[in-house]
């Protein structure tokens, strides 16, 4: 793989983490931090502590990234089959 390629490559994983977290900054942002059993405070999300592979982005990719809504049917809701609103 050319150096060229290399760059580009990381240079998507730049972008793409910079992209989640501006979306992450305006849409949850000021949600309450979240902790678990040990009292350790999670984050919002965790990367590669080295250099990530190139193909990161495209292999796995980030949460959320893309957004694909699933279906809206009665067990997605909670509504039990036959339940009426009233």
């Amino acid at each position: 793989m050319s150096e060229t390629t290399k760059k580009q490559r990381l240079g998507a994983y730049d972008q793409a983490v910079e992209h989640w977290e501006k979306t992450y900054a305006q849409n949850l942002a000021n949600e309450r931090p979240v902790y678990n059993r040990s009292g350790i405070e999670i984050d919002p999300l965790y990367l590669p502590d080295t250099d990530p592979p190139l193909d990161y982005v495209d292999r796995l990719g980030l949460p959320g990234q893309p957004l694909i809504p699933g279906a809206s049917t009665p067990r997605c809701t909670g509504a039990a089959p036959g339940a009426s609103g009233n």
